[in-house]
């Protein structure tokens, strides 16, 4: 016996079962806003390397935790020596859901303090990541005065750190934090 399809249209067809066709069809639509707060603020991640690295074939592999906040959110962290990888703990290890702004900015001000006062890298490439966790760590870096390659700034970004620059100066709070000396090599000692 070969079975025949009415039709594609699966929810019409369930009309006798009185599923509200309305709402099954509003939740198959998810906008690009959507999507992209999911990403940014369900599973944040970012990975980096340095600039200025030369690799060679043995990378050892150290795994770093970094806590935030009163919770202890801890993030996972894979160094390999010249390159890095951070990404959020998974969904099912954290008390609240959704990980706030706030969250993010410490997590970029760790991330910047790892690469550049731990690592002393001066200029750092992104290869990969969620948009606004990218964004603060360019801020955390600019202030430092080491570059972030790989990210395109926009225009309101740019404004906003001036802004925020400008409230610092004005108020004589610690904005520009000192780039740390680059690293000793063989030849420069």
């Amino acid at each position: 016996m070969v079975a025949t399809i009415k039709s594609t249209d699966v929810w019409n067809e369930r009309l006798d079962l009185r599923v509200d066709t309305i709402m099954a069809g509003a939740y198959s639509k998810v906008s690009e806003f959507d999507s992209d707060y999911l990403c940014n603020h369900v599973y944040p991640f970012i990975q980096l390397v340095n600039f200025n690295a030369v690799f060679n074939d043995e990378m050892a592999l150290k795994l770093i935790e970094i806590e935030v906040g009163s919770k202890k959110s801890k993030w996972n962290v894979h160094d390999y020596g010249e390159a890095v990888s951070v990404a959020a703990p998974h969904w099912s290890d954290r008390k609240d859901r959704y990980i706030s702004n706030f969250e993010l900015l410490v997590v970029a001000g760790k991330i910047s303090d790892l690469v550049i006062k731990e690592k002393k890298w001066l200029s750092t490439e992104v290869v990969a990541g969620t948009p606004t966790l990218m964004m603060y760590l360019w801020a955390e870096l600019k202030r430092a005065g080491c570059e972030l390659k790989g990210y395109a700034v926009d225009a309101n970004s740019e404004k906003c750190f001036d802004q925020l620059t400008k409230e610092a100066q004005k108020f004589g709070t610690l904005w520009k934090q000192e780039a740390v000396a680059p690293k000793a090599t063989s030849e420069g000692k």
